[in-house]
């Protein structure tokens, strides 16, 4: 069973991994992604991993890229919410593409 963690990085720490992540994502760098997030604990990571970046969380660019891998890790390790809306197309920001799962 895994216990409650609170979080330990600040809301500035978050955005800039986010887009450190998403930038891994588009550039199929699982090995620097994983990196990024695993010395962080799993509350972190999520916040990590769906924070989003110019309309988008790495969930929804990794599958927007069909980066397999990344798709995987990011359900399995990151805890990534596989229903957390995005722009579509990908490459609009949030208010200019319709709202869809990244799954869609």
């Amino acid at each position: 069973m895994t216990s409650y963690q609170e979080p330990c990085v600040d809301e500035a720490t978050v955005d800039r991994e986010a887009r450190k992540l998403i930038r891994c994502v588009k550039r199929n760098r699982l090995i620097e992604a994983k990196s990024i997030v695993e010395s962080m604990n799993r509350k972190d990571r999520k916040r990590v991993t769906c924070k989003k970046i110019d309309g988008n969380a790495a969930l929804f660019v990794a599958c927007a890229f069909g980066v397999v891998p990344f798709v995987n890790y990011l359900l399995d390790k990151c805890d990534a919410d596989v229903e957390q809306r995005g722009s579509f197309p990908w490459y609009l920001k949030e208010d200019e593409g319709d709202m869809v799962t990244p799954l869609w």
